[in-house]
């Protein structure tokens, strides 16, 4: 649903590193097989600490994300999802994150964060798995 990064982006993105902290970028289709298993290669059997689910934003793509990648993330960790805020009826994008959020946030421990309730398409959804 929207534009996606470019290699371009990946030196920016270093600049949000720790000292003891890595970063792998991996473009390319969050659900397709290769990607998923380039992802699960990159943590080197080492679970991660949070994850950001940002991709198709339709409720099918949300849910396959969170289905190929929740096992990567360490118990008492977090997986953030973001656009939570139900779009307005006469949107023609499929935002479906908004219907998945509220299906699976009550099976956890969760926080929203929501700045203007008002605005569609936004706001970051954590759950604590």
């Amino acid at each position: 649903g929207g534009g996606g990064y470019t290699r371009e982006h990946e030196s920016h993105f270093r600049n949000f590193c720790g000292a003891r902290q890595r970063l792998t970028c991996i473009l390319g289709d969050s659900q397709h097989p290769d990607v998923v298993e380039r992802v699960r290669a990159a943590t080197e059997g080492v679970p991660v600490d949070m994850m950001l689910i940002d991709g198709d934003h339709s409720y099918e793509g949300v849910s396959k994300d969170f289905a190929n990648y929740r096992s990567l993330v360490r118990e008492g960790g977090m997986i953030l999802f973001h656009d939570i805020q139900p779009p307005p009826p006469e949107t023609a994008q499929p935002m479906g994150v908004w219907r998945f959020w509220r299906e699976i946030r009550d099976d956890y421990r969760h926080t929203e964060i929501i700045h203007d309730p008002d605005q569609f398409s936004a706001g970051i959804g954590v759950l604590y798995v």
